[in-house]
């Protein structure tokens, strides 16, 4: 009852073996997606197996699934409030339709952004895990930069270009289903209007200090330095992937 006729959906078939769950997409012909119509799915109603009907948009779908990006944008409209400098933190919805973003501000006065992946790479003896179906010991043993080049942790990934977790780890959605444990997001904002009495400390570390190497040091400007500064953190395990299940 939650959808209607003729909305865009994809149809996931889930099976379980040995413990691990299994999400595989039902094509129709060599689509991802269906029309959907109590009709369509009526040889799927069975007692044996279980689907699961995910709605994507009301008439389109370029992709299976919705996509969500999020940013700092230092272009449009910043308040006056802000410091020079800095921008607004943006939510992202992609269209199904078209591609295109439709944009939510969420924070305003943001000078810097770090994220942080923190992965499961290795068994319980210490050993690289390179199938990308298997999961590791279910610890985190290597954390990274959100593009991969930088690492550190207790495995030694083989020497590589580009470097392993960028080339061979991020570049497989396999590797990121069994792996990836935790998502570490820093972002350094504005707290407050421009006192001319204060002048902040500089720089500013945006990230773990632990996590050496993965941090950014941000250096303040000069039109900056007579604002308060406060440096959010996020953690989120995904819930969705198979490292977190």
């Amino acid at each position: 009852e939650n959808f209607s006729s003729n909305d865009m959906v994809v149809l996931l078939s889930r099976s379980i073996t040995s413990g691990a769950t299994t999400a595989t997409i039902v094509p129709q012909g060599s689509s991802f997606s269906f029309s959907y119509s109590p009709a369509a799915f009526a040889s799927y109603s069975t007692n044996t197996s279980s689907y699961f009907v995910y709605g994507l948009d009301d008439t389109n779908a370029r992709m299976p699934f919705n996509r969500v990006d999020y940013y700092v944008a230092t272009g449009g409209t910043i308040p006056q409030l802000c410091a020079q400098g800095t921008g607004t933190l943006y939510k992202a919805t992609v269209n199904q339709s078209n591609g295109a973003l439709t944009k939510t501000p969420i924070l305003d006065c943001v000078a810097d952004m770090q994220v942080v992946f923190g992965w499961d790479l290795a068994d319980a003896g210490g050993n690289l895990v390179s199938d990308p179906t298997q999961p590791g010991d279910g610890q985190v043993d290597t954390w990274t930069n959100a593009d991969g080049t930088l690492s550190m942790g207790s495995v030694s990934l083989p020497p590589s270009t580009p470097p392993y977790v960028a080339g061979t780890i991020l570049t497989n959605a396999g590797h990121i289903r069994t792996k990836l444990k935790v998502v570490k997001v820093y972002i350094l904002a504005q707290v407050g209007r421009r006192d001319p009495n204060y002048t902040s400390p500089s720089p500013i570390v945006v990230g773990d200090p632990n996590e050496v190497g993965l941090t950014s040091s941000h250096t303040l400007s000069g039109a900056m330095l007579n604002y308060r500064w406060k440096v959010y953190r996020i953690v989120v395990r995904p819930k969705n992937l198979t490292s977190n299940q």
